[in-house]
């Protein structure tokens, strides 16, 4: 079903073995994300420079900021927050695979953290990389949010600027292209792994995006650049605390109302894409809900999402990736 212009809620009953769902909706106009608590890992012992500046602006937009260096942060430091940033500054021996298995979404800026983090594969300079004296990437998913409402070639910093490239997987979204391949593939500065998807070498226990500035883009963006930074993070963030409304602009917010007497999951498809859509942990772990339960859920206008509602679903290997009694993964395919 398409996501029309509207008000209303989507009620899930037992009816039809839990397949009966009705869908309305209700959108907010111009309303920012809540705030949220973000952990920006830096390098160099000092903050300084284009590191500074995405801490004042992430300050000003909001956000609860930690700011930890590459050798004082640990694991545990991500626990309560709702994104870890990875500073291009940062050295990668230090970190190594710290943020690999985190259940919270991770956004990384420094390449030799891509085959740590299982975003690419191994083999630095044919899964990863950095390139200087670059200015623009080029939109290959306009649709989707990350690209912030921009296709074709865009400028995304005043001057030239070293830029980090990686080669997703498979079933990496691939947002911008930095305009060259690899021996391994295309070479993209944007990207992202939806939780529950196919990474190199694991199951992405949370989203995470790859966008690949150095820390002098940082402090040289253009415009469009800054918004691709603002969308890429407040993006991340509602995949935890920011999943559930108020709702931006571009946004429906989607109501759902469990009234089946007992505890459900709800199943959310991308009919496009042909994909599941990410549970927004901060407010429906997993996509449960109790008996008589009623959330609030963001979804972007025009998108064709397909809702249903599941029982008896059982986490597999920690990873979300669900199995259920009824309704199962095939369910969105069978029954279009």
């Amino acid at each position: 079903m398409r996501i029309p212009e509207g008000t209303g809620f989507l009620r899930l009953t037992r009816a039809a073995a839990l397949r009966a769902a009705f869908l309305a909706l209700a959108f907010a106009a111009g309303v920012t994300t809540a705030s949220a608590e973000i952990l920006l890992v830096y390098g160099g012992g000092k903050l300084k420079g284009g590191d500074g500046k995405l801490a004042d602006h992430l300050l000003q937009g909001g956000y609860t900021l930690t700011l930890l260096s590459d050798e004082e942060v640990t694991g545990a430091d991500a626990a309560g927050k709702d994104l870890v940033i990875l500073s291009d500054s940062v050295d990668s021996a230090l970190l190594g695979p710290m943020f690999r298995e985190v259940k919270i979404p991770v956004l990384c800026a420094e390449h030799h953290q891509l085959d740590d983090l299982g975003l690419t594969e191994p083999q630095g300079g044919h899964n990863y990389g950095k390139a200087s004296g670059r200015q623009t990437v080029r939109i290959t998913d306009p649709t989707h949010t990350l690209a912030a409402g921009q296709s074709g070639s865009v400028r995304v910093t005043t001057e030239d600027c070293s830029m980090g490239w990686g080669v997703p997987g498979p079933s990496a979204i691939k947002v911008g292209l930095l305009g060259e391949s690899s021996p391994s593939g295309e070479k993209y500065a944007l990207f992202e792994y939806e939780v529950g998807s196919e990474m190199p070498g694991l199951v992405a226990p949370a989203k995470r995006i790859g966008l690949l500035l150095s820390t002098k883009a940082w402090s040289r963006l253009t415009p469009k650049g800054q918004s691709l930074v603002d969308t890429a993070v407040d993006h991340a963030v509602r995949a935890t605390a920011g999943g559930c409304g108020p709702c931006q602009s571009g946004e429906h917010a989607v109501q759902l109302v469990n009234s089946t007497g007992e505890k459900i999951w709800v199943g959310v498809w991308d009919k496009v894409n042909n994909r599941g859509v990410s549970p927004p942990a901060g407010c429906i772990k997993d996509w449960e809900m109790a008996a008589g339960d009623t959330k609030t859920v963001c979804a972007p206008k025009g998108a064709n999402y397909r809702y249903f509602p599941r029982s008896g679903c059982k986490d597999d290997a920690g990873a979300w990736k669900a199995i259920c009694d009824t309704n199962d993964c095939n369910y969105p395919q069978s029954h279009p």
